[in-house]
């Protein structure tokens, strides 16, 4: 009987150690986010956030209810996805709003640092620009913006290959008082550039 219950006892761990392996992802991630939050208190010694505060956002997460057709690993992903998106509303609420782009550029980085390549050094002004000439330019690119138009150009090609910048869209686009709510339907691009 004993060496029955040990034996059960033994199967029943390894199941529980085969469960938690696969959140191990999700631990991982959120462990991730939480370090790039505690950054943030070297932009504003205010910026302090409890680890329990944060445990409070995992839970709140954790008790949304799964699709049954999700499984483990599908779980996992709708997790760390939900994370990521309380993490930059709840705190993003709470920073100054001269600081939610940073946050939000700050955990972007931190959090997908592949994709940027050389649109980091753009965006944080370290690209340099080769000249411009206004030839190559879409007329609706005010004076004012195309040595950065041309700068972008030259730092990430594969948005001007993708869309075409000459159309009317982007016209509008650029005359709208709030560009972020007009952004072209023909647009392509990715989560960071978006």
């Amino acid at each position: 009987e004993i060496s029955d219950a040990l034996l059960k006892s033994e199967e029943a761990n390894c199941e529980l150690f085969a469960q938690k392996d696969k959140f191990r992802s999700f631990a991982q991630y959120a462990s991730k986010i939480f370090t790039l939050v505690q950054n943030l208190g070297s932009l504003k010694a205010a910026y302090q956030f409890s680890l329990e505060y944060f445990f409070d956002l995992i839970k709140k997460i954790m008790n949304t209810p799964s699709s049954d057709h999700e499984g483990v690993e599908g779980r996992s992903d709708t997790l760390c996805s939900s994370l990521l998106k309380h993490t930059v509303s709840c705190i993003g609420k709470s920073l100054f709003k001269e600081d939610r782009l940073a946050f939000i550029f700050h955990i972007l980085h931190g959090m997908m640092p592949e994709p940027w390549g050389v649109a980091w050094e753009y965006l944080l002004g370290h690209s340099i620009s080769m000249g411009f000439s206004d030839e190559m330019l879409p007329a609706w690119v005010p004076q004012d913006r195309k040595y950065a138009y041309t700068k972008l150009q030259e730092c990430v090609p594969a948005i001007f290959e993708r869309n075409n910048f000459e159309s009317d869209e982007w016209r509008s686009w650029a005359e709208a008082i709030d560009p972020s709510l007009t952004l072209p339907k023909s647009s392509v691009l990715n989560s960071v550039e978006n």
